[in-house]
C-alpha cells in the first residue's frame, strides 16, 4: 500500500499555491505591523487574540492596543488548466474594523 502511494506521488505531482490564500492579509496591532507579519509565534500583546490566542498567556505587562481600520483589495489571475488561453480573474475585498483591546498581565497574582 505504501509503495503504491509513493509511486502515485512520484508520477502525479501536485502543485500547491497556498501563499495566495493565506489567512492574514493585513496587520492588526502595532507590534505585528512592526515585525512584518512574523508575530504569530510571539503574540504576547492584545492583538495576539487575532493571531495566536495561546500567546497572550505570556504577556508580561499590561497593554492597551489601538489600531485603525484597514481595507484591502486583492486581485489574482488564475489560468485554467483544461482550457487553453482562458484566465479567470479572482478578486477579494475585505475590511477590518478598528481594533481596541486591553490586556492585563496575571504575573503578580498568586493562586492559593
Amino acid at each position: 500500500m505504501i509503495n503504491r502511494l509513493i509511486l502515485f506521488l512520484i508520477f502525479f505531482p501536485f502543485t500547491l499555491f497556498a501563499d495566495s490564500y493565506h489567512n492574514i492579509q493585513s496587520f492588526i496591532g502595532e507590534k505585528a505591523a512592526a515585525m512584518g507579519g512574523a508575530f504569530t509565534a510571539i503574540s504576547d500583546d492584545p492583538s495576539g487574540a487575532y493571531y495566536n490566542p495561546a500567546g497572550i498567556s505570556f504577556a508580561y505587562n499590561n497593554y492597551v492596543s489601538i489600531s485603525a481600520n484597514t481595507y484591502r483589495e486583492i486581485g489574482k489571475p488564475t489560468r485554467m488548466c483544461l482550457v487553453e488561453d482562458r484566465t479567470i480573474h479572482e478578486s477579494l475585498k475585505h475590511f477590518h474594523q478598528a481594533f481596541l483591546a486591553p490586556l492585563r498581565s496575571l504575573e503578580n497574582i498568586q493562586l492559593l
